[in-house]
């Protein structure tokens, strides 16, 4: 189970997310300010807790990387409920609301947004990774596919959402 400290920062971040979208309708600078902060505060969350914050798969006195794709995906698929499962999950859900705000944030059509706001995703998860590996962490290539499965997760949300607000704001400027 996640710990006090955790579960506080992402309720923390799900609140300052939920006001960022609910400014972002409002529409106008104020909008894209709240969702430009919004993000500023998930990619710091992120950061914190998977940089600050201590796991309980590390491995004490040495680096190690798992490169094995699937295998720690395989294990919470078929333990519901454990630690396993809630790290994929968790690792899924953390990513999401970054995606999101990337896509509803970067201009241009639907594929545009989805391409940009996955890679910002992917390329994130990867500098953590590499992050925890150089500070004697462990480093999991299923992290990172669970981070980007994420990041997609929200951007394809986020582009939907965006790309239909933009042709809606097209159609009030052209009638």
């Amino acid at each position: 189970m996640p710990s006090a400290d955790v579960m506080n920062l992402v309720v923390a971040g799900i609140i300052v997310l939920a006001v960022a979208c609910a400014l972002a309708v409002v529409g106008g600078k104020v909008g894209r300010f709240a969702a430009w902060a919004a993000l500023a505060c998930v990619v710091g969350v992120i950061l914190i807790v998977t940089l600050v914050i201590p796991s309980t798969s590390d491995v004490p006195g040495g680096h190690y990387a798992n490169t094995t794709p699937g295998q720690e995906i395989e294990r919470g698929l078929a333990n519901p409920g454990s630690s396993a499962w809630y790290n994929l999950v968790g690792n899924i859900a953390m990513f999401i609301p970054l995606g999101f705000l990337v896509a509803c944030l970067i201009g241009g059509g639907f594929w545009r947004r989805l391409i940009i706001a996955t890679g910002t995703g992917v390329v994130l998860t990867g500098g953590i990774e590499f992050l925890q590996f150089g500070m004697g962490r462990v480093a999991d290539v299923d992290d990172i596919i669970l981070n980007s499965t994420g990041a997609l997760l929200g951007a394809m949300v986020g582009a939907t959402l965006a790309t239909i607000a933009a042709r809606v704001r097209a159609r009030r400027i052209r009638a």
